[in-house]
């Protein structure tokens, strides 16, 4: 027997949850956007824990439980809106329309850039709310996620470690979005 099949043949299967949930994950803090785990903690770190997240469903999207071509990893958050922190919880495997679903203000810039169509987008959204209403889950109301706190007092916060916004205000991040597209 080849040491391939032996090896299959030990092959245990992966068993794991669907996690709608993370359909309705607050929006980064617009201080923090940029500031992602995987920019501050190098392409090595970014790679292990994106691969660790998708060995953990199977290679399956978490929200919707398809078995994509591609997934793409999606940091989840404890945001604490008073004192201006997004503590980094973990990755989670999505397949992209999932991923859209959650980042609707991206998908919005897609849409006026020309790179996705406004049906295009309407389908993400479609989509996104079956599965939250086939598993029962409700949309949170977005304007919880008020703060008062400076835009230069946001922290990021990664395994203990805290990171200030890449951008030094709302116009740097807006003038460094429309220089990228």
């Amino acid at each position: 027997m080849s040491k391939f099949r032996k090896k299959l043949q030990q092959h245990k299967p992966v068993i794991w949850t669907p996690r709608q949930e993370v359909l309705i994950d607050p929006p980064i803090p617009v201080p923090l956007s940029g500031t992602a785990p995987r920019v501050v903690m190098g392409q090595a770190w970014w790679d292990k824990v994106r691969l660790a997240a998708k060995i953990a469903t199977n290679f399956h999207c978490i929200a919707c439980k398809i078995k994509p071509n591609r997934l793409e990893g999606h940091e989840r958050y404890e945001i604490d809106w008073l004192l201006g922190r997004a503590t980094y919880l973990e990755t989670v495997p999505l397949c992209k329309s999932c991923h859209l679903f959650i980042h609707q203000g991206f998908m919005k810039s897609q849409v006026d850039s020309g790179k996705m169509t406004e049906e295009q987008r309407v389908g993400v959204l479609n989509r996104g709310l079956q599965i939250l209403r086939e598993a029962g889950i409700k949309r949170p109301d977005d304007s919880i996620h008020r703060s008062s706190v400076e835009w230069q007092d946001w922290r990021l916060v990664v395994e203990g470690r805290e990171f200030p916004p890449l951008y030094d205000s709302l116009e740097d991040f807006r003038k460094a979005m429309r220089n990228q597209g």
